[in-house]
């Protein structure tokens, strides 16, 4: 079973897309963690669940994210810490109790995300795959296919047009006006 997660975000749709051109048995899942964004985020991913044609779960995981930092005071970082191995581990317990077999989770993670969350990095979303294999007794592979690429160079992809049109929907990014900023700066 691949299970892709699904912020709403341009990362996460266009990880899903990708994972349906590549695989069958394609589903995704999305998150409600107390995020800033969330009836926008939330709206996006079931929008391009629905485009991808794929069933899609929204999971409500609220009091697991520390809202509180360590002398009390509110976190407004969206920086939350460990995020995406609760994320993840969330993702996996959800495959495993849905279905047999191996289980691929996908992440949109991208090189910039690794500068920001130490969870995005190729080495801890390994060793959260190892750690979710030995805690839920079968393979389990957490797939990152732009923990390489920068954000621009995953709008750069030859995105068919149904692609093309979801990503262009995403929660947090206007694909048009961000393609057409850097082209421009290239062509100078």
């Amino acid at each position: 079973m691949i299970t892709v997660l699904l912020s709403g975000g341009m990362d996460s749709v266009s990880a899903l897309f990708d994972a349906v051109a590549t695989g069958d048995g394609v589903a995704a899942v999305s998150f409600m963690y107390g995020q800033r964004n969330v009836d926008h985020e939330i709206a996006a991913a079931g929008k391009a669940a629905r485009m991808a044609r794929v069933p899609w779960t929204c999971l409500a995981l609220a009091d697991t994210m520390p809202r509180t930092g360590v002398s009390g005071s509110p976190v407004v970082s969206p920086v939350l810490p460990g995020r995406n191995a609760v994320l993840l581990s969330s993702a996996a317990s959800h495959a495993a109790a849905s279905s047999d077999g191996d289980i691929v989770l996908v992440i949109g993670a991208t090189r910039n995300d690794a500068d920001v969350f130490p969870d995005c990095r190729a080495e801890a979303l390994s060793a959260i795959g190892s750690a979710l294999s030995l805690s839920l007794g079968r393979r389990v592979t957490v797939a990152a296919p732009w923990v390489s690429l920068s954000k621009v160079d995953v709008l750069r992809r030859p995105w068919g047009p149904l692609a093309r049109a979801a990503i262009s929907e995403s929660s947090c990014v206007q694909f048009s006006l961000v393609i057409g900023r850097v082209e421009s700066r290239e062509s100078r």
